[in-house]
């Protein structure tokens, strides 16, 4: 099983706010970075799901995974229930 967390950060702009993910990896119980996302609220899937597309770009999760949330309502790249029964879980603090 793969545990990974996140810190966000929020900074004010004309257009909602702009965020930034800094990612960890948890690895014998000691946190290891793994990669940063910058975006804005106006345009995104929410914060888990900002996470998992970063950890596929990555390559800390399988570009296949990308597709497991697509489904007659929602498309792919979303963190979902599916993506969780592989074996990746991802927390905010």
């Amino acid at each position: 099983m793969r545990t990974y967390i996140f810190t966000a950060k929020y900074t004010r702009a004309a257009y909602g706010s702009n965020f930034t993910l800094e990612i960890y990896r948890i690895k014998n119980n000691v946190p290891c970075w793994v990669a940063r996302v910058k975006g804005n609220t106006g345009s995104m899937r929410g914060f888990e799901s900002e996470a998992f597309n970063a950890l596929i770009e990555c390559g800390e999760i399988p570009k296949s995974y990308y597709n497991l949330s697509r489904c007659g309502w929602r498309s792919g790249g979303y963190y979902c229930q599916e993506v969780r029964d592989k074996g990746v879980q991802i927390f905010e603090l």
